[in-house]
């Protein structure tokens, strides 16, 4: 490690782990694969102080739902819920209705739903943009890691703010287009070159979202 700064925070932070191992996040078999994926990815860059809960049940005034995920940030309590969605937002308008009487009942502050084709395609790209929405899920190393895996930013675009769909908020990464093989019968396979946008869409509480909004304002 070139950078001094980069390599003490690194030391650091493999002494803090090891005082406070990962076994906060337990591997364990889930309900798909595609959570079967996310979990054992997103376990390798996860931030020491971070949590994960599976399957929490939450009663709201809509009925009773599942959440795939609940990643915690310890100091502070802070919780946000993961959906992995195995086909793309297939019931957009109950799970938007579902996901805000979840965020009603205070259980968590947002909920993300995540693409099954980004799971299991890119999920390096998915973590890096999903770490980009909550920093604070990442650790140092995890980062560094997720740098080395996905594109140079000069390749890509990326945004986040409100949706115009059936979602409140959505993160979305755009990549330039690599030169396309016609005898290429599944390209948006090719990891390398994620050639559709990754896209996570979120609700989260109202008035967490007007003090976004209002910080954000030029």
């Amino acid at each position: 490690m070139d950078d001094p700064k980069i390599a003490e925070a690194l030391r650091r932070e493999t002494e803090l782990m090891d005082a406070s191992p990962s076994n906060r996040i337990v591997i364990e078999k889930c309900d798909s694969p595609i959570e079967d994926q996310f979990l054992w990815e997103f376990r390798k860059v996860a931030h020491h102080e971070v949590a994960v809960g599976r399957q929490l049940e939450v009663k709201t005034d809509r009925g009773t739902f599942i959440l795939d995920f609940v990643i915690e940030h310890l100091p502070d309590g802070k919780k946000i819920g993961i959906e992995c969605d195995g086909r793309d937002f297939h019931s957009a308008d109950r799970d938007s209705e579902r996901d805000a009487a979840i965020i009603r009942t205070g259980v968590v502050d947002k909920i993300y739903r995540l693409r099954g084709r980004d799971i299991f395609c890119h999920v390096y790209e998915l973590l890096d943009l999903l770490g980009w929405c909550e920093p604070w899920i990442l650790s140092l190393r995890g980062k560094l890691n997720l740098d080395a895996r996905t594109l140079p930013e000069v390749h890509r675009r990326q945004s986040k703010g409100r949706y115009a769909l059936f979602f409140p908020f959505a993160a979305v990464r755009i990549y330039e287009q690599p030169d396309y093989d016609p005898e290429d019968n599944d390209p948006d396979t090719d990891y390398t070159h994620p050639r559709r946008p990754i896209l996570i869409a979120w609700t989260e509480r109202i008035e967490e979202a007007n003090k976004a909004w209002v910080s954000n304002r030029p």
